[in-house]
């Protein structure tokens, strides 16, 4: 690109923030010298503002995109991160992804010039081609196709496409086989997603934690916004052994190019139970919740959760918000300061055994161990008159794997874990949103191998006397998100996919003091050949009054 054409963008973000503090600590056990021999260079995309190429706008797409940025370890820089009308289609062509750029970190441009790259917007998958917008009719125009793409000729390592549809779960070789000329890795998702500006810097979070998966961390940063979409990673290799290698066990960035001749992939699939909770009345109440106790106490927790023997602690990191401990055995234990969540991994999770078993199993296997260890969990046990806390099996993941190549080979889909989410109860009403909650995984041997709780402890109960039908509620509820989805410019139509009712909790990273009984309403908006997923949130009692 000309001179003047790079002058356009004086004024982007990669100028006026390019000193941005917070980009966190150096993720715990790092060997620079062996792993980065130069340097791991990031870049960023964001459109906020759709209206020139006639979509709906993401509002939510530049916190996105700098979480992303911004929680990266501290060895890695920012080479740019533009928004808006500087996001170019010409950019992410492979005739166009890597050129000289003398006001940059890096000296270079494009998606190609980044080992790292992280994109928010609009995309959609039809047949074997992937399109995504980008921010203007000039540059290129207001979309680029996978087919017009070419990533790791230079340095491009990981792409991440925080968009609808990037990545599909049914073989996505069949869209990114010829796009792979280097890059390692692809991360996307298979179904629409919610609007969020967490996922970027959930991914960070999670990757940090020590010993954690760069395949994990991008699947749990997903579950973290939503459990109601299908992440992707997906893998690419000389052959499919190599590719599921890098999938399941990859945990820094590598600067090397692969091959792209066969791909391995992992998703998550879940699946709602039936709960038995339906409620036509429902008190007006407010949950308050007790301050996160301190992490102390680890090797007796570790202990409670797995064998109930003695354990002791080898190693604690501190990685923001969370203590990391991990015991001489191997387990890791996550503690969030923030929220009080636990998150324990036991060497078990890294089997290779393939869950045969049927999810009712998985239900009973997991129900007993939950009893057995109520006392390990807090936030069930409560001391609040008249006030009754449970928990109940409310969903399963499944956490699938598969892998093919160019020439058709490919294995069947399997289950390598299968996770029941348990919801807590308190007089009969569940909690909604990805908080509230307690995870027991099961690898295929039937072992536990992961347990997380973001529990959080009920302290005292206020009711009024008054209560309100929850169905009509709902129908305004209902009402109420598909107006206010429709009243935004460039939405063609709108529908309400999901409706739950129950205790908002938070994301274990969310200082939550209180929750009152709500609706969250799932609406998927149209917006020309695109699709977005908007959540909303009202209390209850508000829509009664």
């Amino acid at each position: 690109m000309s001179d003047v054409l790079m002058d356009e963008r004086a004024t982007a973000d990669v100028l006026k923030d390019k000193n941005i503090a917070g980009v966190g600590t150096v993720k715990p056990l790092a060997e620079p010298e062996v792993l980065r021999a130069a340097q791991e260079w990031l870049g960023g995309w964001y459109i906020v503002d759709h209206s020139a190429c006639g979509n709906a706008d993401l509002p939510a797409t530049r916190g996105d995109t700098w979480g992303f940025v911004n929680g990266r370890a501290a060895w890695q820089e920012k080479n740019f991160v533009y928004g808006n009308g500087d996001v170019w289609a010409d950019d992410f062509m492979s005739s166009s992804d890597h050129y000289a750029a003398s006001n940059l970190p890096a000296g270079f441009d494009g998606v190609d010039s980044v080992v790292l790259g992280y994109i928010a917007s609009h995309g959609v998958t039809s047949g074997s081609t992937f399109t995504m917008s980008s921010g203007g009719t000039g540059h290129g125009g207001c979309t680029v196709k996978s087919t017009q793409m070419s990533f790791g000729q230079n340095d491009l390592r990981y792409m991440f496409f925080s968009t609808c549809q990037s990545v599909r779960n049914v073989n996505p070789g069949a869209v990114w086989f010829r796009t792979a000329k280097g890059v390692r890795a692809i991360f996307g998702y298979h179904t629409n997603i919610v609007d969020s500006d967490a996922y970027g810097k959930y991914f960070f979070e999670n990757w940090k934690k020590t010993g954690a998966k760069t395949t994990d961390s991008f699947l749990d940063a997903s579950w973290r916004v939503s459990h109601d979409q299908s992440p992707v990673a997906a893998w690419f290799g000389p052959d499919m052994a190599t590719a599921e290698t890098s999938r399941d066990n990859e945990e820094y960035f590598q600067l090397d190019a692969i091959s792209g001749r066969s791909i391995a992939w992992s998703w998550y699939d879940a699946r709602t139970l039936d709960r038995g909770l339906q409620l036509s009345m429902a008190p007006i109440m407010t949950l308050q919740f007790g301050a996160p106790r301190g992490p102390e106490g680890a090797a007796e927790l570790v202990a409670q959760l797995g064998s109930r023997q003695p354990v002791e602690i080898d190693e604690t990191t501190l990685s923001g918000d969370n203590v990391c401990h991990r015991t001489r055995d191997g387990a890791v234990l996550i503690y969030n300061t923030r929220s009080g969540s636990i998150d324990l991994t036991f060497p078990a999770f890294s089997s290779p055994s393939i869950v045969d078993f049927s999810d009712d199993e998985a239900v009973t296997a997991a129900t007993e161990y939950v009893r057995g260890r109520e006392e390990a969990f807090r936030g069930l046990k409560v001391d609040v008159a008249n006030t009754d806390v449970a928990v109940v099996a409310s969903d399963v993941r499944h956490s699938m794997v598969a892998s093919a190549d160019e020439s058709g080979n490919s294995t069947d889909p399997r289950v390598k874990h299968v996770t029941v989410v348990f919801r807590q109860t308190v007089d009969g009403i569940a909690t909604i949103g990805t908080g509230g909650v307690i995870e027991v995984t099961l690898n295929g041997d039937r072992e536990v191998c992961r347990v997380r709780s973001v529990l959080r402890e009920v302290v005292s109960v206020a009711r009024q006397d008054s209560a309100f039908d929850v169905a009509a509620l709902q129908q305004r509820a209902e009402e109420r998100a598909l107006a206010e989805v429709l009243a935004q410019p460039y939405v063609n139509e709108g529908r309400v996919l999901k409706t739950e009712f129950g205790f908002f909790s938070a994301d274990e990273s969310i200082v939550q003091s209180t929750a009152e009984p709500s609706f969250r309403v799932l609406v998927e908006m149209q917006t020309g050949p695109f699709a977005r997923i908007i959540e909303k949130i009202y209390p209850a009692q508000e829509l009664a009054g």
